[in-house]
């Protein structure tokens, strides 16, 4: 799964509200999202894509 697809359908979020929880600009994240993303940022964002996904089970 590319970041775009997990910020799009699972996260929900907008480029610049995933920027923020990655603790990058919004230019950052978009050049992340056509080019790549380092090691750190996806296993970043693999901890927030669960953390939601936690959350969201415990509210059902």
């Amino acid at each position: 799964m590319t970041l775009k697809e997990l910020r799009k359908q699972i996260l929900k979020l907008t480029q610049a509200e995933f920027a923020e929880q990655l603790g990058v600009s919004v230019r950052t994240y978009i050049r992340y999202e056509h080019d790549g993303a380092p090691e750190p940022i996806l296993k970043l964002a693999g901890h927030i894509a669960a953390e939601h996904l936690a959350k969201a089970k415990d509210d059902n």
